[in-house]
């Protein structure tokens, strides 16, 4: 029972550890976040298309990953331009996901405080 005893230390003491390594992530990045202006930040703004390539005979369509400093607003309209142009398209068939980068870390947004930046193409032409 020693050698259990032994393991379960090691294992514990290991993961007490990462927590506090994680801790002081969350910590530095909580002082960023009272620092950073969220109109001048830096996100990353991902648009995974619906239409990805399916090899080796369907050519796809390509994803955009846009790091972008500067508001959240501009920043979804810059990735929607890229997508646009690079897959040729006039709307958007992508899945959107959103971060905010604090000192290095990146923070996933929820879409209840992006979505309404987005273009809605189910108005475009009408």
């Amino acid at each position: 029972m020693d050698d259990l005893r032994d393991f379960l230390k090691t294992k514990l003491n290991s993961e007490v550890g990462e927590l506090e390594g994680k801790l002081r992530i969350c910590q530095i990045s909580l002082e960023a976040l009272e620092k950073v202006n969220l109109d001048n930040a830096n996100y990353v703004i991902h648009l995974r298309t619906l239409w990805p390539p399916i090899p080796p005979h369907v050519h796809g369509e390509d994803n955009v990953d846009l790091n972008y400093h500067g508001s959240l607003a501009n920043g979804i309209k810059e990735a929607e331009r890229q997508f646009l142009r690079i897959n040729q398209r006039a709307d958007i068939q992508a899945i959107y996901s959103i971060e905010l980068v604090l000192d290095g870390n990146a923070y996933s947004i929820p879409e209840n405080f992006w979505w309404d930046f987005k273009t809605d193409y189910s108005k475009c032409g009408k």
